[in-house]
């Protein structure tokens, strides 16, 4: 049963050949890390957003169904945006656990 629907944009240049790499058996930051690429620190927005037909399809549930939407930018440790990614997460089987820290 499909939990996550993720599409992600990466840069070309930095990154050939990655259009070779299964996803399907690799974890695309564990390909990063594996090109000294690797995502250091990311920046996270959440929605709750309706499930439109095509995504309803893809994880499986009623179009209009609620899904966790989230933003990410990932960033490389010298400060630079690798990474755009959107994720939705079916709603029904789903949470998430929020820590927050005041430095």
């Amino acid at each position: 049963e499909p939990v996550v629907l993720v599409t992600s944009y990466l840069p070309v240049t930095p990154l050939p050949g990655l259009d070779q790499v299964d996803f399907a058996r690799q974890s695309l930051y564990t390909e990063l890390e594996h090109r000294h690429l690797g995502i250091t620190s990311v920046n996270r927005k959440l929605e709750v957003v309706a499930a439109d037909p095509d995504t309803a399809a893809s994880l499986q549930v009623a179009p209009g169904s609620p899904t966790f939407y989230f933003h990410t930018l990932g960033q490389v440790s010298d400060g630079r945006v690798l990474e755009y990614s959107i994720a939705q997460y079916r709603g029904d089987n789903n949470y998430f656990t929020f820590n927050i820290a005041r430095t």
